[in-house]
């Protein structure tokens, strides 16, 4: 039938409906569920057989068939799912020519995707099962072995290690308690494992912490050849902990050199910082149009409903860019809309009748189809050297391309690096900025931080007074610990039953993760925190803060802004339960501020770091450090 039409246009829109309509009548995702290459190429070709008469659609299923079994086995051979996807859409890239071809391919790329991260995290967990019934016999075969004591002691500590990993610790410590009333027992909390010690102690634990996301957190919004955009998982989906972030999620950005991306708008208010690369960005307010060059350290507000599009416009670079949007439709949840695309995205003007559109923009049907639904290659897309040139020219002065940065005036990006750093040594700098610097974060009452911690070194102990932050890596790893009073009271009361709030006893539960590259933690308001860079180079962090006016940091240690310092000797006195002469030399002994070396350092270059252990854990255990 459509061969029979008149025009090659009308011909070729006749095809593309019957290959669409055939496309979805086949089930492509019953194909996916085999294990064994072989046997789901045998199985597919059967059904071809078996269902498809027309010799036309049984040439065109086997043709898909072997494809899938040629992609099954090429999964098989990689052990990355990254660069199992990057491969299979380099394959949908090569052999398909017709659009709607190429979305059916990406799409199973996307699902093989999934299910890869799936399969890795069911072998984690089985890992983890293995782990602990190896454990458990392990403690039955010395059951019989112990005298009494060691046996009430032992029992105790297969106790905790049945609780949740973030509980553990908190246990382990009444543990060691009750043990040490009888003469005898382990320091639980010093346990002698070699190198460094806790820092390498239970990395598995993470897992289950509330304030920690790994990479799996990042769910993969948009990716193409040309990059790719991440959203990290829901804040109060993970933690009804984490109320105050329910409003507000963390994008991720990275574009390769000379690409687009697509024109949008969102149903949020976001805030960008530009982590690497140079890029710029356009904004459209109404029928007026803002173009910005962006390098690292920007930052600047997009608000909701404002039509914008980015390009990276470095030869060479990536482009990285974080996003924090503050959501206004739905707590938590945002949406993305393009005015133009194909499949993925769809352009949202495809959905209005085509006699809406043709009244509104004043044209005809056959000049919709040959503009709307063309651009086929995704949100991220390739523009040439010519095109980056005419997007990123400076055509006028009014564009503002050379902004002042910063200040209570300018619409403009606010580079953090243009102003002193907040706080520097030769261990670390950190820079900050808040609503009161820069009009754009005032109605969001957001801050944007960024800090770069020398090999080794670490920042705080400190805490924000008002402000929760979440806190993102950049480069290099990190090893966090947080004092929280929240998880350590889930464990209740040792009486049982209903207390009264006068007989709660305090506790700080340990929270303590790793972070490498794209993972985050978040720090509540209140709550000590430290970071210590512990990877083989220097660790960058960047952190968006919520209730961010008259935030401040108070720090626990340090030369200077140490808030313990300006305590009254005799309310350290009282309150620590020791001498004056002790506390003075514990807290005026360190000569750096905010950034110190960090524990392999301290323990190579301090003679005395053996002699004053004891008191440092005596003392600072009270905000569980």
């Amino acid at each position: 039938q459509c061969m029979q039409l008149e025009t090659s246009g009308q011909m070729r829109r006749c095809v593309s409906q019957c290959d669409k309509r055939f496309e979805e009548d086949i089930d492509w995702s019953k194909y996916d569920n085999q294990e064994d290459p072989q046997t789901e190429c045998q199985q597919c070709q059967r059904r071809c057989r078996q269902q498809e008469s027309d010799p036309r659609q049984q040439q065109y299923c086997q043709r898909r068939c072997k494809e899938i079994c040629e992609e099954e086995e090429e999964y098989n051979r990689q052990r990355d799912p990254q660069q199992q996807y990057e491969q299979c859409q380099k394959r949908c890239q090569r052999r398909e020519t017709e659009p709607r071809h190429m979305q059916i391919c990406q799409q199973r790329c996307e699902r093989r995707y999934e299910k890869e991260k799936r399969k890795q995290q069911k072998r984690y967990e089985e890992q983890q099962r293995e782990d602990e019934e190896k454990y458990e016999e392990r403690m039955k075969e010395g059951d019989n072995k112990r005298d009494p004591q060691q046996r009430e002691y032992e029992d105790c500590r297969r106790h905790c290690e049945q609780q949740e990993p973030r509980l553990q610790y908190q246990c382990q410590r009444r543990c060691q308690e009750q043990q040490r009333q009888h003469g005898r027992g382990g320091d639980l909390m010093n346990p002698q494992r070699g190198g460094s010690g806790r820092y390498e102690e239970g990395e598995e634990k993470q897992s289950d912490n509330p304030y920690y996301f790994d990479e799996r957190s990042l769910s993969t919004r948009f990716r193409t050849e040309e990059g790719h955009i991440s959203v990290l998982e829901n804040f109060y989906g993970r933690s009804k902990l984490l109320r105050a972030l329910k409003n507000y999620r963390l994008v991720l950005l990275e574009a390769n050199p000379n690409a687009f991306v697509l024109p949008t708008h969102l149903d949020a208010d976001a805030i960008l910082l530009v982590i690497g690369g140079r890029g710029a960005l356009k904004m459209i307010h109404r029928d007026n149009r803002e173009s910005y060059n962006l390098e690292c350290g920007d930052v600047i507000r997009i608000p909701a409903g404002t039509t914008f599009y980015l390009i990276n416009r470095d030869n060479n670079e990536r482009l990285h860019i974080a996003k924090f949007l503050q959501t206004i439709s739905t707590p938590g949840q945002y949406k993305e809309f393009f005015p133009a695309g194909g499949q993925n995205p769809e352009p949202y003007l495809s959905t209005f009748s085509k006699e809406i559109l043709e009244a509104a923009l004043n044209t005809q049907t056959e000049r919709l189809r040959g503009v709307l639904g063309q651009q086929r290659e995704g949100v991220i897309i390739r523009a040439s050297q010519e095109q980056i040139r005419e997007l990123t020219r400076d055509d006028s002065e009014s564009r503002r391309w050379h902004i002042r940065r910063g200040g209570e005036s300018s619409r403009g990006p606010y580079n953090l690096f243009n102003k002193r750093p907040l706080y520097s040594n030769k261990y670390g700098q950190a820079y900050e900025v808040k609503p009161e610097d820069y009009r754009q974060l005032q109605d969001m009452d957001v801050s944007v931080f960024i800090a770069n911690i020398t090999q080794g070194s670490m920042m705080g102990p400190f805490f924000n007074t008002r402000s929760t932050k979440v806190v993102v890596v950049a480069s290099g790893e990190a090893d966090v610990e947080m004092a929280c009073p929240h998880l350590s009271g889930r464990h209740g009361g040792r009486g049982g039953g209903k207390r009264h709030e006068e007989e709660e006893e305090v506790h700080y539960e340990q929270v303590r993760a790793r972070l490498s590259k794209r993972e985050a933690i978040v720090v509540l308001a209140g709550h000590p925190v430290v970071f210590v860079s512990s990877g083989n180079e220097n660790l960058l962090l960047f952190a968006f803060g919520i209730n961010a006016q008259n935030n401040h940091e108070n720090f626990l240690a340090g030369r200077e802004r140490n808030v313990l310092q300006q305590i009254e000797p005799q309310a350290m006195e009282l309150a620590f339960a020791a001498s004056r002469k002790e506390v003075e030399e514990l807290f005026n002994s360190q000569d750096e501020s905010i950034f110190f070396p960090g524990p392999r350092q301290h323990q190579q270059q301090s003679p005395r770091s053996t002699k004053q252990q004891q008191p440092l854990v005596s003392i600072l255990d009270f905000v569980g450090f």
